[in-house]
């Protein structure tokens, strides 16, 4: 049955526009997405993202509400960002927009729906670094010279991460009640769905190693600093690289490459995309396939590398 009011959608038809300012769709669109239950950094990517788009349509001249922005006007947003930005930077901004435009669309706010007819652009496909065998043990001898708990700690966080791939956030979220035997519960995940990942057994020995040398604390979270609260991911990743340009390793080494070089590891030894994309908590497999298309053929590597690296951490 016909409403006696039209909605939103349809007197954007007629040329009336939203009723909402912009600021009251983008407040509504937070809400949205808080009570999903999206992370506090999530929330401000898109906060940080619909602030930066609405700068580069006052830029173009485009002063209409973001109610009534159209995928031709997104289009000129594109074309401006391309003079200035990585292809990766610009993608990552449309998937906010994206997901703001689906939600107007949803709540009858917008007559179109523009996240339709917008589409990320096409990434030329780039052999990421990673770390090669000599520059891991480069880097964990540089560690072992320094006898001290913020040495030790960080060794064993190195090799937690090539040892499963998790992320630098997921890894400094682990509680010691999420250690077992040969395996660890991720509970802290990108995706919000917590996953198993499984130890070699070295790295088992060294977790074990670390758990009786950081002993019991207040805090429930396994990393700590020398302070005993929650270690924190720029403190590590600042420390990571700093240790990497003492061991002369001439690369932008960091967390996720440690993450990069489990996936080519796995890939190498022949893991197929579903069983790497389960490990590493992807949502799409999108993300492994490119994986496995970057290394799946790499047969040179396949036949000198190995994805052990335990003797190195002895």
């Amino acid at each position: 049955m016909r409403k006696k009011e039209l909605t939103q959608q349809e007197l954007a038809l007629l040329g009336e526009g939203s009723a909402y300012t912009d600021a009251e769709v983008v407040e509504l669109f937070i809400k949205s997405r808080y009570i999903k239950n999206v992370r506090p950094s999530t929330l401000e990517f898109y906060e940080v993202g619909l602030r930066t788009f609405r700068r580069a349509l006052t830029e173009l001249g485009i002063e209409k509400r973001l109610t009534d922005v159209t995928a031709p006007d997104v289009h000129r947003v594109i074309e401006l960002w391309m003079s200035t930005l990585k292809t990766t930077s610009i993608n990552s901004k449309l998937t906010g927009i994206r997901a703001f435009y689906n939600f107007l669309y949803e709540q009858e706010l917008t007559a179109t729906n523009v996240a339709k007819k917008v589409h990320k652009l096409r990434v030329r496909r780039k052999i990421y670094d990673t770390l090669e065998r000599n520059e891991i043990k480069l880097i964990v001898r540089e560690f072992k010279k320094n006898n001290t708990f913020r040495a030790f700690r960080n060794l064993t966080i190195f090799q937690l991460l090539l040892d499963t791939g998790i992320r630098i956030n997921e890894c400094l979220h682990i509680k010691v009640d999420d250690v077992h035997s040969d395996y660890v519960v991720i509970a802290e995940t990108k995706n919000l769905s917590q996953r198993v990942v499984y130890l070699s057994d070295d790295m088992i020995a060294r977790l074990n190693v670390y758990v009786k040398v950081r002993g019991q604390l207040a805090t429930p979270f396994l990393f700590v600093s020398i302070e005993d609260e929650r270690l924190q991911a720029r403190t590590y990743q600042e420390h990571l690289k700093a240790i990497a340009n003492l061991a002369g390793v001439n690369k932008n080494v960091s967390p996720h490459m440690c993450r990069r070089t489990y996936a080519k590891q796995a890939v190498l030894a022949g893991i197929d995309p579903f069983s790497l994309a389960s490990l590493l908590g992807h949502s799409s497999i999108e993300v492994t396939k490119q994986y496995v298309q970057l290394w799946g053929s790499d047969l040179k590597n396949q036949a000198k590398l190995k994805a052990d690296y335990g003797d190195i951490f002895k």
